[in-house]
C-alpha cells in the first residue's frame, strides 16, 4: 500500500485510492492512496483524518477480495455503492469514539483529550445527527422527480423550484445548508442516482458497530474485528449482495433501526 499524504503543488486535494492493473499474470494488490492528512502533524484537521480513515477503509476493502476473477473487485456495478462506502464509513465512524479519543488525541506534550472535551463534542453533534441523516435524502429524491418530469418542463427555474421543494419537504426548511443543485453527485454519469447509497450505508455502519459492540465490547484496536471484516465483508467482493454480506456477519438483514437509535 503506498500512501501519498502530504500536500504539494499540483495535487488533487480530494482523498481517493485506486488499485492499477496488468493484465496476463496474478499480481498481489497494490494500492495507491492520497489524502491530505498527516496524522502526526498538528493542524491537518478532523476532515483531513476523516479521509485518511475513510480512503483507508476502502483500501483494506479493495486489498482483501479474495475471487478468481478481477470483475468481483471493481467500483462499479454490479458492486453496490452502499456496500463500498459501508467499509470505508465504518472506519471513520471510529474517530469519534471516545475510546479512540482517548487513546490517539493527545496535544504536543502528550496529553490525552479530557472527558469534558469529549462531552462537548458530542453535546455539538448529536443534536443535528437525524438532520445530516436526512440531508442525504435530497439528492435522490431530486433525482427521482427530475427523471419522473416531462422533457418540456425541465427549465432552469422549474429545476430550481423542485431542488427548493425538496428541501422544504425533507428538512423543513426553505434552503439547505449545502444547496442541492450545488451537489456535483448530480452532474456526472458516474455518480448519479447512486446518492441514496450513502444513507444505506450508514445504515449498515451502525448495524455493523452494534453487532460488534455487543459481541466484543469494544472497537477501538480490536484484533478481532479485521479478520471478520475480512472474512464476511471483503473477501467475497461483488459475488454477492450487500444484504448478504449483512446477514453473513450479523445474522440479520438491513435493518435501519440501528441508525434511528444513534440518531
Amino acid at each position: 500500500m503506498q500512501l501519498d499524504l502530504l500536500v504539494r503543488k499540483g495535487k488533487y486535494e480530494n482523498g481517493f485510492m485506486h488499485c492499477p492493473v496488468q493484465e496476463g499474470q496474478w499480481l498481489p494488490a497494490k494500492i495507491n492512496f492520497t489524502s491530505l492528512a498527516k496524522p502526526d502533524q498538528v493542524g491537518s484537521g478532523a476532515t483531513g483524518i476523516n479521509t485518511l480513515f475513510h480512503g483507508g477503509g476502502h483500501a483494506a476493502h479493495f486489498a482483501n477480495i479474495r475471487q478468481n476473477a478481477p470483475c468481483f473487485s471493481q467500483e462499479f456495478p454490479p458492486t453496490s455503492m452502499a456496500y463500498a462506502e459501508t467499509q470505508s464509513m465504518f472506519c471513520d465512524s471510529l474517530l469519534h469514539d471516545a475510546d479512540w479519543l482517548k487513546r490517539y488525541a493527545k496535544n504536543r506534550q502528550g496529553e490525552v483529550l479530557s472527558d469534558a472535551l469529549i462531552k462537548a463534542d458530542i453535546a455539538v453533534r448529536q443534536p443535528m445527527r437525524a438532520f445530516n441523516e436526512r440531508h442525504i435524502l435530497l439528492v435522490p429524491y431530486f433525482e427521482w422527480q427530475l427523471y419522473s418530469m416531462d422533457e418540456d418542463a425541465r427549465t432552469p427555474a422549474a429545476i430550481t423550484q423542485l431542488a427548493r421543494d425538496i428541501e422544504q419537504r425533507i428538512l423543513g426548511i426553505g434552503g439547505s445548508p449545502r444547496p442541492t443543485i450545488a451537489i456535483p453527485h448530480l452532474l456526472s454519469m458516474e455518480s448519479a442516482c447512486s446518492y441514496q447509497g450513502y444513507l444505506l450505508a450508514l445504515m449498515a455502519v451502525e448495524q455493523t458497530r452494534h453487532f460488534f459492540l455487543k459481541r466484543y465490547g469494544y472497537l477501538t484496536d480490536n484484533p478481532a474485528i479485521g479478520p471478520d471484516l475480512a472474512l464476511h465483508y471483503w473477501r467475497p467482493g461483488n459475488s454477492v449482495s450487500h444484504d448478504d454480506t449483512l446477514r453473513s456477519l450479523t445474522g440479520e438483514g438491513f435493518n435501519p433501526a440501528y441508525l434511528a437509535e444513534a440518531c
